[in-house]
């Protein structure tokens, strides 16, 4: 996890945020959160060839996964 998000930080300068967070009762339980500029930007990132690698590499040790889309606040939507 800790190669895959310093790739996309490093890599990809349409990923704005990649923060690797753990449950701190259960460090088995992980939360990626991520921001990308645009919606072209994930698609990107998504194949990419090291997201691509680290997508088959834990694909057996995921038992859930669930990824959600959220649209930042620009101040003027209010």
């Amino acid at each position: 996890i800790k190669t895959q998000a310093t790739n996309s930080i490093t890599r990809e300068p349409e990923c704005l945020q990649f923060d690797v967070c753990f449950d701190p009762t259960d460090r088995a339980r992980v939360f990626l959160y991520e921001v990308y500029s645009s919606e072209a930007a994930l698609e990107a990132h998504r194949n990419t060839e090291y997201f691509l690698k680290y997508s088959a590499t834990v694909q057996d040790w995921v038992v859930s996964k669930t990824a959600k889309q959220y649209q930042r606040w620009s101040g003027k939507e209010i």
